[in-house]
Parts: C-alpha cells; structure tokens; sequence
C-alpha cells in the first residue's frame, strides 16, 4: 500500500519507484523524495502528508532508518524489480 500511495502521490515511473532509497526521502515542512529518471536526470516531487505518515509507519516497522537501502523490504539490498510493482498493482485488484 505504501509504494502504490507513494508511486499514485508522487507521479513517479516505475523504474523511479524500483531505484529510490531510503536516503532520497527527505522529511520536513515539505517532505519530498528525489526521483533519478530517463536520462539521469533527477527531481525533486513534494509528497502529502497522508503519504509522509505511511512512510514513516513503513519506515519505523521495517527499521531502515536513514540507511541508503532500498525501499522495497522483499529485497533490501538489491533494487526492486518493475515485475515486483506490477505484482503489488495486481493485489491491489483484488
């Protein structure tokens, strides 16, 4: 639930979503995450506050903390594959 908010909040691409690491969030005023893209190019996306709370719950849970490990905590220290996202998108379904 927390990477399909994450992925429908910030408008961020799959393969955005499989390369993000715990360090590209950054939480403030205005919390945020750094998507790397086509082109290695990167950006900065504003995410809500209802997304920012379910990261932290995620966060808090899974005991990543600031360390730069991937998001995705089925593979921690390898970057989540697009199938892994279509498989969450499947679920979601149900």
């Amino acid at each position: 639930m927390v990477l399909l908010s994450l992925l429908y909040d910030s408008g961020a691409r799959v393969q955005e979503m499989c390369d993000l690491y715990v360090g590209d969030i950054t939480f403030g005023k205005t919390s945020k995450i750094g998507l790397h893209g086509k082109g290695n190019k990167t950006r900065e996306v504003p995410v809500s506050s209802y997304v920012v709370e379910l990261l932290r719950y995620y966060l808090r849970e899974n005991t990543f903390l600031e360390t730069p490990e991937y998001l995705d905590d089925y593979l921690p220290r390898d970057p989540m594959i697009v199938d892994t996202v279509h498989k969450y998108k499947r679920i979601d379904r149900v």
